[in-house]
């Protein structure tokens, strides 16, 4: 069968660049299925898995070589909706340097003739002039709108060879761009994609005067030598001193100009730091060391340190594990006052747009990582002193820090504007080109074990399981510190245990009421598990402000510890889903609205919220908090969510007995330590019983139930007496609402007399506005008006009636509707 154009191109491009049958990433951007990639060895699957797109949409490939294991996310063939792609981390080494041609025209089109024959002049220039500067022959393709260069290169994939090539192209920007046609200067990253040679190149619509072009190789040299870095630095060094670069070439954007400090090779010396040689670099001078400074076992002359002609100094190793080590830690090793700069500047230096590049500049060199959420919530890593900390990139931390970042290197302040631009740029790459992760608040369970967030400087982590708790140094969960998180203590073993050390600060009306709480407190560090949201009751004097704040500082310590509830919906669904454990105080009353918000967040739900200026996008909100609510009254008749509430109710405390605030908290801040090891024993002793456990029956709220009863197993009481207390709660809480419904409590008042009834509604409530009045209740005011409110009634808490033993039916008899009530005998 006769080849087509596309596979014929498609095989030019495998014999260039995949000659050694490596796998390389191809992928789609911004197709109906999201991104699309695939790795691809193969030529035939490649062929096979691009031909149904090509026309339809630009198809790109990485250019350098990459980690060979990630094409297990999708071996030739393409995978929809691709979370993951090839990022500068993944590049094992740099091969090619692309200088790319790109004629000058509206945004999102194709260039016309006369635009690419502009591009294929200048292309000719670029290869001419490199070929005086002793460049091999390059590679030569057309993009499909414009020419590129392509020249081999066998370099280390690491901060210096990416600056090195940023100056390059620079460089050919500054010497040879036209106002017609520039040398694209963004290609210079280790992760760049470039056009998969052979497919068609599809920039807005395919007219006469601009339309669409297949991309190809043109010319393959017979010899594809590696240009050397000798060679890069030379073309850089030639327009830096040449008068004819119509643009500044950024050698050194961490700092612009500094006074003049002690030279290098004194420094050295001064510190015992042993030169093994010298060699120009970049017009200053190159020392490589014969030890690295960080690791004294790296002997291989890999260390070095740069002094540039700009008094900017730069020092690394290019060991891996040394490869985020630079001149600001060398300097730590070998404290010098001479050595520090002094930063001078002009008026208007750094600022605008300029200001936007350094910082992105200083973002990439100091390798912030950028993630995402399902609810594209954009995140950011940032590793200090080996420590990585995440943060989002909207955030007031992440906005703190990159002033500091940018202050502590220039001596100046950062501008509202500036730092918001750079923040939008960082956003969108999040969320477009960052890996999607789940982050945690304060607890997260996964995969049998509870990782714990101390939310200390060190960033601590407690990973407890089925062996006990320890601190760990790498949690495989990225937890966010949230603005308003406070530190975790340190657990401590001690000699009382922690039932001891509960009855010390917590005063419950009975026996049934501790367990309940212990449990209940102690599942809420389960991450995943749906919880009920705990009620606490009692008369004035009984403590329940002070019960939930200490609560809230053995699970979520934060600087507002206990609030009222907002009077905005809005603003409590921003609360559940900010915190991890959310104390209500003093509520009367849930409205119908916030119960069925409540019973969502109880069950770890999602709340759809509209996207920021948009009227009908949408994204979900993880509403993960852990409620608890205090009061005097009883806060709701809905039956939904009184399945998931427990009441504890506390004693009022003897005014004799009554102590200070103060008092209270500081003695509790000093048992804080031993009560969390009370509780991580506990937990890593429940995580062993809940793994074997399998209950006959269980109630609505089945999770809770059964890590309830491996909680209460673990401390010491019985599963069963558990389960049995959290029946018996559960009916006090029916009870309770239906004391507090006057319809319900008449009508069951009646059947209880006359065993049931079978009627009209019209009927019925005459019968019970009689019934009540023989119970002595005014049904002048607040009574239910008329047979069609009472069938309302009836049927919306249908729910209601079944858990008090009311069986409800309704019929026609005749053409008459009826009514029927039946009371189950006790």
């Amino acid at each position: 069968m006769e080849k087509n154009t596309l596979q014929i191109e498609l095989e030019k491009t495998f014999d260039v660049f995949w000659s050694n049958k490596q796998y390389v990433e191809v992928r789609l951007l911004r197709t109906k299925t999201g991104t699309i990639a695939g790795y691809f060895n193969n030529v035939d699957d490649l062929y096979r898995a691009v031909k149904r797109y090509d026309g339809s949409y630009n198809i790109f490939m990485s250019l350098n070589e990459i980690d060979q294991s990630v094409s297990a996310r999708a071996e030739n063939h393409f995978q929809t909706w691709a979370k993951e792609t090839v990022t500068d981390k993944e590049i094992t080494r740099r091969k090619w340097i692309l200088v790319d041609l790109d004629p000058v025209r509206p945004a999102g089109i194709s260039s016309t003739d006369e635009e690419l024959r502009a591009a294929k002049e200048l292309s000719e220039e670029v290869r001419s002039y490199l070929l005086d500067h002793d460049f091999s022959e390059p590679v030569t393709a057309l993009s499909g709108n414009g020419y590129h260069l392509l020249y081999p290169i066998d370099l280390p994939n690491d901060a210096e060879t990416a600056n090195l090539i940023k100056q390059f192209l620079q460089a050919l920007d500054s010497k040879l761009s036209t106002e017609k046609v520039k040398v694209d200067i963004a290609n210079y990253n280790a992760g760049r994609i470039t056009k998969l040679y052979g497919t068609m190149a599809c920039k807005g619509d395919d007219t006469e005067e601009r339309p669409h072009r297949r991309s190809k190789i043109l010319e393959v040299p017979e010899s594809l030598d590696p240009v050397s870095e000798v060679l890069i630095h030379s073309v850089i060094q030639e327009v830096l001193a040449s008068d004819n670069g119509k643009k500044q070439i950024s050698t050194a954007p961490q700092e612009r100009s500094v006074q003049k400090r002690k030279p290098v090779k004194e420094y050295l010396s001064g510190h015992n730091l042993e030169v093994a040689r010298e060699k120009p670099y970049m017009g200053g001078v190159c020392y490589v060391l014969k030890r690295c400074p960080f690791n004294s076992d790296h002997t291989d002359t890999s260390a070095y340190v740069i002094e540039f002609p700009n008094g900017k100094i730069a020092a690394g190793c290019h060991h891996d594990s040394c490869c985020e080590k630079g001149w600001a830690d060398l300097l730590k090793l070998h404290p010098d006052q001479a050595m520090q700069p002094k930063r001078t500047w002009e008026k208007g230096e750094i600022e605008g747009e300029s200001a936007i590049e350094v910082l992105l500049n200083d973002i990439e060199t100091d390798h912030h990582q950028f993630y995402h959420d399902r609810s594209e919530i954009a995140y950011v890593s940032v590793k200090s002193d080996g420590i990585t900390t995440y943060m989002e990139v909207n955030s007031k931390e992440y906005k703190r820090y990159l002033r500091y970042l940018y202050f502590k290197k220039y001596g100046k302040t950062l501008s509202h504007d500036t730092l918001q631009q750079v923040l939008n740029t960082l956003e969108v790459q999040a969320i477009n080109e960052g890996k999607e992760i789940s982050p945690a608040n304060r607890c997260k369970y996964l995969d049998g074990k509870i990782y714990y967030y101390l939310a200390d400087h060190e960033q601590s982590v407690v990973l407890i399981d089925e062996k006990g708790y320890s601190i760990v140094a790498d949690s495989p969960v990225p937890f966010i510190k949230k603005q308003n998180m406070s530190e975790q203590v340190l657990p401590m073993q001690g000699e009382e245990s922690l039932r001891k050390l509960g009855m010390k600060y917590w005063k419950f009306a009975s026996e049934n009421d501790q367990i309940m709480h212990w449990v209940v407190l102690i599942t809420r560090f389960i991450s995943d598990c749906p919880l009920p949201i705990i009620y606490y009751f009692g008369d004035r004097g009984s403590s329940k402000t002070t019960t939930m704040r200490m609560d809230k500082m053995i699970v979520d310590p934060s600087e507002i510890d206990v609030k009222a509830l907002p009077k905005s919906f809005a603003d409590v669904i921003s609360s559940v889903a900010s915190q991890y454990m959310v104390c209500y105080d003093n509520v009367s009353r849930i409205s119908e609205e916030l119960s069925d918000l409540f019973c969502i967040t109880a069950t770890n739900g999602y709340y759809t919220k509209r996207k920021l200026y948009s009227d009908n996008g949408e994204y979900p909100v993880k509403l993960n908090g852990r409620l608890s609510i205090s009061g005097i009254t009883n806060l709701t008749t809905k039956p939904d969510l009184i399945d998931r509430m427990v009441c504890i109710k506390l004693k009022r405390i003897d005014s004799s007995k009554r102590q200070t605030e103060e008092m209270i908290m500081g003695n509790f801040k000093k048992d804080l330590p031993y009560i969390l090891d009370g509780i991580f024993t506990v937990l890593s002793k429940a995580s062993i019983i809940y793994k074997e456990l399998h209950l006959a029956s269980l109630p609505r709220m089945a999770d809770f139930a059964q890590w309830g009863y491996a909680v209460a197993e673990a401390m010491g009481y019985e599963g069963d007496v558990f389960l049995k207390i959290y029946k018996e709660n559960q009916e006090d809480l029916l009870d309770n609402m239906i004391s507090e419904d006057t319809i319900i409590t008449v009508l069951l008042d009646m059947l209880k007399e006359y065993g049931h009834y079978k009627g009209s509604v019209t009927d019925l409530s005459v019968a019970l506005t009689k019934h009540a009045e023989k119970m002595g209740i005014n049904t002048k005011v607040g009574w239910i008006k008329g047979a069609s409110a009472l069938s309302r009634k009836l049927q919306e808490n249908q729910s209601v009636l079944s858990m008090v033993g009311i069986t409800m039916n309704r019929g026609k008899t005749n053409g008459d509707r009826y009514i029927e009530l039946l009371l189950e005998e006790e």
